[in-house]
């Protein structure tokens, strides 16, 4: 078992756009929310592997609400903590 310790976990938000221009309003095409920071990437390459490993986090907020129901759908072992505040984005 491998644990990866998430100090920084965060949701990361992409937009994706056909152009940019800077001054005018630039309109995505599409947006996604994925969990990220550098030890659940980790976790979720390793699970990709086959590999076993579990999540030590702390969340906050409705960010952490939805990083932990990410974890529980994709069937990332993990542990975290809740705290007052909000994860990052």
């Amino acid at each position: 078992m491998i644990y990866t310790i998430n100090l920084t976990p965060a949701l990361d938000y992409t937009l994706d756009m056909d152009s940019f221009e800077i001054g005018s309003i630039n309109k995505p095409k599409s947006e996604s929310i994925t969990i990220g920071g550098k030890g659940i990437n980790v976790s979720l390459n390793l699970k990709s592997l086959g590999l076993e490993s579990k999540v030590l986090t702390i969340l906050a907020g409705f960010t952490g609400k939805y990083l932990k129901e990410q974890f529980d759908e994709i069937h990332l072992n993990n542990n975290v903590v809740f705290v007052d505040g909000l994860t990052r984005i």
